[in-house]
């Protein structure tokens, strides 16, 4: 307009100047708008916004220097048009600006349309964008058409009616889509930030933006309170007002500050924090204010700051109190006055997790609580919250009874005791076992939360560490008061440590720390009770073992051992394990029994009782389940005392029975004496043994004591009798009432039960020991196994006493052999000392003196008197002894000549078994022997040298006929031949007979040479042919022809060939056969002759 209404060309161009200042400066100014605006502030550096305003600088400046360089426009005339305006031609700057200005508007477009299509963005961002995108693009579009050359009537430049356009546009969406209210990347940013709630506010107070986080806080979206003045959008919140007012206003700066907020929900608390924004350069631009939901930690601030309670009063209860009771009683208290509840208690438990009576009540009567709650049975209704815990190990948390999960039949007894909210937690140890069970009650209903149940859970486990440390060291301080009473029991068990004395100091100590008026315990081994000490005093024997059998067969005592549990009776008279038993001096109306346990066996049971009902309780029984263990080693030393005691006492009866039995070697004489010793050292009231007979027909009383005395020598059929029974069967009999058994044999009127046990020895039963009482059943196990104890040690003494007799006899038979021998006889053990000699070896052997002072002399010296007197014999003894190192080697034999005498000696080995006892030597004098064998051997040298002269002339003569044979007839040569044949043969038995005395005298000479041995055997069954058939037998020749050369005697071993065969042929039946046969074994070859005859009787073999 001005350029119109200025006439004058130079103001025209001056006018055209000034507007290049806007036209340079709007390209650059809208790119860093644009940058702010899509939050890319991080491009817009000094450096940046510097070289941003170098184009604007140099076109402003090109422009106001046009006339000197006329790079913006060239010329300048006046239009042709029919307005006043001017008409440029334009110059290179002109089109670079015209570039550049447009590549900065297309530029910050692309920007803003990256944005536009996010969906992130609320819709009213998103309309912003759009009409600032239409604003710029209108300008851009005008400056192209200007450039171009477009213009409108009257030649006008429409650039600037663009520019008109842009700015009634933006001045519309100003109020229409709150333009410049917001910055959308502010919205970016908070739509990728925490989950706290977050309102950007600008410079005026107004809502730039809000997350969603915040949209949820304060019920309304962001479209409805973008651009409205705080007090607008957050009208819903009164609270958050008049907090922002308060503090943003006293304190412009950061602050923070906590607002609560009642919702449908429920109570939150939030963080308020409010913080100013600023710019680069510190221009104040808007506020931040964050809300962060604290809800959750308040409330465990809240939680924190109620344990820290609680704790306080648990703390104070364990400092303060030193029983359990008050401890209890004490935190009951304190919680029921920092809490909404009207009464309470804690249940303790015992061991099993039983349920006890309270321990602690507060706010009922005590004894009103115990007839209301515990004194029912644990699974009655009354005991809802009890039952409940205990069973699942789960707390009950019912701030209103009518609303929790349980049953009609507990809510209407709840209402009856007045109860509308209960809670009920379990109180744990640390390994997870029930202490017991912590109980809170209300007359109302009350407005508990669930942070609650996390509270009571942590207070019931704060109470549980407390109430643990608490039993265990009561626990501890009942073991010290219970140990330093057994103290007193080991001190007395080891003065007088008898079991009786044991079981009365237990029984004593035990009833003082229980208050107990009477009480029994028995020492079991196994499930026999081998001790007992009972409440009722004095009784005998019998009635003691009655009065045990029948409680542990059908009594208290008896339960125990075999549930092997505690058990507590309130009342006797109600329980149908109490057994009562008949005439008892006191009353019972209360129980408590124990079983007594080491290392898993039931080793005794402690019984107390006392007249008035409920006398015994769960601590009581506790203290008595800690004793036990104590008990246990009490009762296990008197047991191996007891059993140590009886041991010895077996042992001395035993020793002192064979010491006495030992020095008498006469069976019936140890028999005597042992019975004797036997009643002596028991005190049985009738003892005897009793052996069989050589047939065993009768059993014969050897020796008898005590009453049956005079029963000595009486005989007992077989087969009657106690005594047989045990005989026949070789075991124990034991008869407690001798009225009662068919076999028993009438001796004594006053006997009433007999014990007979068998004598065994290696499997054989000599004999009986029977022991025999004038009281029914008046034997135990313990002199069961005495009189066992005794038997074997009498079947040993008898069967020794017998053994003595039998070798004394046999000795005695053996020592008159050895002296009436001609041979002498030495015995020499092991030990190189002799042990037997009779007179003919001292003879022989050349010493002096009887052979009872040499024996068990070393066998030294007799071998130094042997070396004086036969210095020839030393030599060989030395050799044999060196020989026999080991006493098993092989037989040795030789002779020696003693003066004119000539000794043979034979050396045997003597052994029991394969063990070397000794070495017997046995001599005798073969002077006569050695005589004989001369004569004999000068005789047939006599008779050879006299039957060979003849049969040698008769040979010489057969000889010469022979030679002139040709003139004999067919029979006479043949009678010629038989003559010399036998002749010869004649002559062979006389060299035979001189070569059996070269044999025995040792002279024999051995020619060997290779021989073929089938031919050697085929001559002389060729030989022995005539004399088989005469026997009508055959003879088979079974030797192979491929047998090796052997170097043999031919002679000799023809001789025994013919030996055998003879022999064979003699002594086998007609018609049978005799076979030869040979085979080859390594280097050797083997023959056999064999026949079907009888063959060599076994005897002389």
């Amino acid at each position: 307009a001005a350029e119109i209404l200025i006439p004058d060309i130079a103001a025209k161009i001056t006018c055209a100047k000034i507007e290049y200042v806007g036209i340079a400066l709007i390209p650059s100014a809208w790119l860093i708008f644009v940058l702010r605006y899509t939050g890319r502030e991080i491009w817009m550096s000094y450096r940046s916004v510097v070289l941003l305003g170098i184009e604007p600088f140099l076109t402003v400046l090109i422009t106001w220097t046009n006339e000197s360089h006329h790079l913006m426009w060239t010329d300048v005339q006046m239009a042709t048009g029919s307005l006043p305006v001017l008409d440029m031609t334009h110059g290179n700057w002109f089109y670079f600006n015209a570039l550049y200005s447009a590549s900065l508007i297309l530029l910050g477009v692309y920007f803003l349309s990256t944005h536009l299509f996010n969906k992130q963005f609320p819709n009213v961002y998103r309309r912003q964008m759009v009409m600032l995108i239409m604003g710029i693009l209108i300008p851009l579009a005008g400056g192209l058409l200007r450039v171009v050359g477009v213009r409108i009537a009257g030649g006008l430049d429409i650039t600037p009616f663009t520019f008109l356009l842009t700015g009634l546009a933006i001045l519309w969406a100003i109020p229409r889509y709150r333009l410049f209210e917001g910055v959308p990347v502010a919205q970016a940013a908070i739509v990728k930030s925490m989950s706290d709630g977050v309102a950007v506010l600008n410079i005026r107070g107004y809502v730039a933006g809000i997350n969603q986080a915040m949209e949820r806080i304060i019920g309304r979206s962001i479209d409805e309170v973008i651009g409205l003045p705080v007090e607008e959008a957050f009208a819903v919140w009164p609270e958050l007002l008049d907090k922002y007012d308060s503090l943003v206003r006293a304190q412009p700066e950061e602050t923070q500050a906590e607002i609560v907020r009642e919702t449908a929900e429920g109570r939150r608390v939030y963080d308020m924090h409010h913080t100013p924004l600023y710019d680069r350069w510190g221009g104040f631009t808007g506020r931040i204010l964050v809300l962060r939901d604290i809800t959750a930690r308040k409330q465990a601030e809240e939680v924190i700051e109620r344990e820290r309670r609680a704790y306080r009063i648990i703390s104070e209860a364990a400092v303060e109190d030193t029983d359990i009771a008050g401890l209890c009683r004490h935190v009951l208290e304190g919680l029921i006055d920092a809490l909404p509840f009207d009464f309470g208690t804690i249940r303790l438990c015992d061991k099993s997790g039983g349920l006890l009576y309270p321990t602690a009540v507060v706010g009922l009567d005590e004894e009103e609580i115990r007839q209301k709650i515990t004194a029912q049975p644990l699974d009655a209704a009354d005991n809802y919250v009890g039952v409940m815990v205990a069973r699942t190990r789960q707390p009950i948390f019912a701030p209103d009874v009518s609303r929790h999960p349980i049953s009609q039949t507990h809510k209407k007894r709840l209402k009856e005791m007045g109860v509308r909210a209960l809670i009920g937690y379990p109180l744990l140890s640390a390994d997870g076992e029930l202490l017991g069970i912590l109980q809170l009650l209300a007359h109302t209903p009350l407005p508990l939360q669930e942070g609650d149940n996390e509270f009571f859970t942590t207070v019931a486990r704060m109470f549980s560490l407390v109430l643990e440390r608490r039993l265990e060291a009561a626990l501890l301080e009942t073991q010290k008061r219970l140990f330093e009473s057994l103290v007193a029991v080991a001190r007395a068990a080891t003065e007088r440590p008898t079991p009786e004395d044991v079981l009365r100091n237990v029984l004593e100590v035990v009833t003082a720390l229980t208050g107990a008026e009477n009480g029994s315990l028995f020492l079991m081994d196994g499930d026999v009770v081998i001790k007992a000490i009972l409440a009722r005093g004095q009784t005998t024997p019998r009635e003691e073992r009655d009065l045990v059998g029948r409680v542990m067969t059908s009594g208290l005592a008896g339960w125990v051992v075999e549930n092997r549990e505690t058990a507590i009776i309130d009342d006797t008279t109600t329980d149908e394990r109490w057994l009562p038993l008949p005439d008892a001096p006191y009353t019972v109306r209360s129980v408590l029994a124990v079983p007594i346990i080491n290392e898993g066996n039931v080793v005794g049971v402690l019984t107390l009782s006392h007249s008035a009902p409920g006398h015994f309780d769960a601590e009581q029984a506790n203290l008595m389940r800690a004793a036990a263990d104590q008990m246990a080693l009490a009762l296990r030393n008197a047991q191996i005392f007891e059993a140590q005691r009886r041991l010895a006492d077996r042992q001395i009866t035993l020793y002192e029975m064979l010491r006495t039995v030992s020095g008498h070697l006469d069976p019936r004489t140890a028999s005597r004496v042992a019975v004797d010793t036997i009643a002596t050292l028991t005190g049985w009231d009738a003892v005897a043994i009793l052996l069989p007979d050589d047939a065993e027909e009768h059993l014969i009383v050897e020796a008898a004591s005590g009453i049956v005395a005079s029963a000595q020598g009486w005989r007992i059929p077989a087969g009657q009798g106690v005594t047989w029974r045990a005989f026949r069967t070789g075991e124990t009999q034991y008869v407690p009432d001798v009225t009662t058994d068919p076999d028993y044999v009438a001796g004594h009127s006053s006997i009433r039960c007999e014990l007979a046990v068998p004598l065994r020895r290696s499997g054989q039963v000599l004999g009986v020991l029977n022991i025999e009482s004038n009281q029914p059943d008046d034997m135990d196990v313990n002199d069961i196994q005495l009189a066992e104890s005794l038997a074997d040690a009498l079947a040993l003494a008898v069967d020794n006493a017998r053994l003595f007799q039998e070798v004394a006899v046999e000795r005695g038979r053996l020592q008159a052999l050895i002296e009436s021998a001609r041979d002498g006889v030495v015995l020499v053990g092991m030990n190189r000392r002799v042990l037997v000699i009779n007179a003919a070896g001292l003879e022989a052997l050349g010493l002096p003196g009887e052979p009872e002072e040499w024996v068990n002399r070393p066998l030294w010296d007799a071998v130094e008197a042997i070396r004086r007197n036969l210095p020839e014999l030393m030599r060989t003894l030395v050799a044999e002894m060196r020989r026999v190192q080991n006493g098993d080697e092989p037989p040795g034999e030789g002779e020696y000549t003693f003066g004119h005498r000539v000794i043979h000696w034979l050396n045997l080995p003597v052994m029991a078994g394969t063990t070397p006892l000794g070495r017997l030597v046995v001599l005798r004098d073969v002077t006569e022997e050695r005589l004989l064998e001369r004569m004999r051997d000068d005789l047939t040298h006599t008779l050879v040298h006299d039957l060979r002269n003849p049969l040698t002339a008769i040979s010489a003569a057969l000889q010469i006929l022979d030679m002139s044979s040709d003139v004999l007839s067919e029979n006479s040569r043949h009678m010629l031949n038989v003559a010399a044949s036998n002749t010869q043969r004649m002559i062979e038995l006389v060299n035979a007979i001189l070569d059996v005395s070269r044999l025995e005298s040792g002279r024999m000479q051995v020619e060997r040479e290779p021989v073929p041995l089938p031919v050697l055997i085929s001559e002389v069954l060729e030989a022995q042919e005539p004399l088989a058939k005469g026997y009508e037998l055959r003879l088979e020749n079974a030797v192979p022809n491929d047998l090796p050369l052997v170097y043999i005697d031919k002679k000799l071993i023809g001789r025994v060939l013919h030996n055998l065969i003879g022999n064979a042929i003699k002594f086998t039946p007609p018609g049978g056969h005799i076979r030869v046969s040979a085979r080859s074994e390594e280097d050797k070859v083997l023959v056999s002759v064999s026949d079907t005859g009888p063959g060599i009787p076994p005897e002389l073999r």
